[in-house]
């Protein structure tokens, strides 16, 4: 009975766990307010019922007893200790109950102060071996554990750069929603995504009184790192919230939220169900996976934003080292050294950097 059981209980983990967890679910899940821990709980959910029914099925094709008295306690406790962990900031709770190196040793590999890195805490275990790297180069005596005992180890993900036709087949598809106020809402987020490169949540976070008409400016608020910033809008841009707002105005006159942009709930946009909506609007028009590590994501509006603007600095012919705190102030960056990242994410833009040093070089080199 026990082998039975830990057979049907390893196999449920394994789909329940990377089969029926959803890309949202798995980004969402350890992250901050309640949106976060309703994903966490719907992962959680869903995997007590796989293994659930892997028991069942398991226990009824060899012809043993069910115990469901039994495999409810084991499964709840299973629960509560899985939506613990992936809670992530529990353990963390944790480690500092053990005292203050403990803590320290958790929060290697989480998110530099200042810096645009994985949101998700880390456990430690990478960034201590990339410090044994670094001492195995000094001195060989020390040794590096192999990279393959550390299988966890966060490699960020490479954008997913749209075409202009592809944004424009994106918000086509939102305009086809079979609720039409929640369709233009789309339509909008999307291309004011595009447009202005802001993340998706400060986009959900824009109250009404954040859109000036008047001065053609939308100011951000409670940004990533505490920051805010104000961003100069073009006529086009205006205009479109503007109609917007006429529409949004006429199809939810009583909004529970003052929310630039509202859901079908009259609420604000949160980031499970955009997310949701989005992966079905990029399957609708055809856009799929480049690769594992390169799939559209509605954050890649962003990432398709500054890179296109820095090629564009490139083919004009601008100093881009002279222009770049610029872009990285109006992505609401700490410092420019996140915005250089973006020039590995296009084959074209490390062309084009490279064009540019080569000519550099040649300039400066004697007769």
């Amino acid at each position: 009975m026990l082998a039975v059981s830990f057979v049907a209980l390893y196999a449920a983990h394994q789909v329940g766990d990377h089969w029926f967890q959803t890309p949202t679910q798995a980004l969402s899940k350890g992250g901050p307010g309640w949106a976060a821990r309703a994903a966490c709980a719907r992962h959680v959910a869903v995997l007590a019922a796989v293994k659930a029914a892997a028991l069942w099925a398991a226990f009824t094709v060899t012809g043993l007893p069910a115990r469901p008295a039994w495999w409810a306690v084991g499964l709840g406790v299973d629960a509560v200790s899985h939506y613990w962990a992936d809670r992530r900031s529990t353990l963390r709770r944790l480690a500092a109950v053990f005292g203050p190196g403990k803590a320290a040793f958790f929060d290697l590999g989480s998110p530099r102060a200042g810096h645009d890195d994985n949101p998700t805490l880390g456990t430690g275990a990478c960034a201590v071996r990339g410090f044994a790297v670094h001492l195995h180069t000094l001195n060989p005596v020390y040794q590096a554990p192999p990279a393959d005992l550390l299988p966890r180890q966060y490699t960020r993900l490479m954008p997913y750069l749209f075409s202009d036709e592809e944004v424009t087949a994106l918000m086509r598809a939102a305009g086809r929603m079979r609720h039409g106020p929640a369709g233009l809402t789309y339509q909008t987020l999307i291309g004011l995504l595009a447009v202005t490169g802001l993340r998706p949540s400060e986009a959900y976070r824009l109250d009404r009184g954040h859109f000036d008409p008047d001065d053609a400016t939308l100011t951000v608020v409670r940004s990533k790192y505490g920051k805010s910033r104000q961003l100069v809008l073009d006529p086009s841009t205006i205009t479109a919230l503007l109609d917007y707002g006429r529409h949004r105005d006429r199809h939810y006159p009583h909004p529970v939220e003052p929310s630039l942009l509202v859901s079908m709930q009259r609420t604000r946009l949160n980031v499970i169900s955009t997310e949701r909506s989005f992966v079905r609007l990029a399957h609708a028009v055809g856009i799929r996976p480049r690769s594992d590590r390169t799939r559209p994501r509605l954050k890649d509006l962003r990432h398709t934003f500054a890179v296109n603007t820095l090629i564009s600095w490139y083919r004009s012919g601008a100093d881009v080292d002279t222009r770049l705190p610029a872009l990285s102030t109006w992505l609401g960056h700490v410092d420019p050294e996140a915005t250089y990242w973006y020039l590995q994410a296009s084959p074209e833009l490390l062309a084009l950097a490279a064009e540019r040093a080569d000519r550099h070089r040649a300039q400066e080199a004697p007769p």
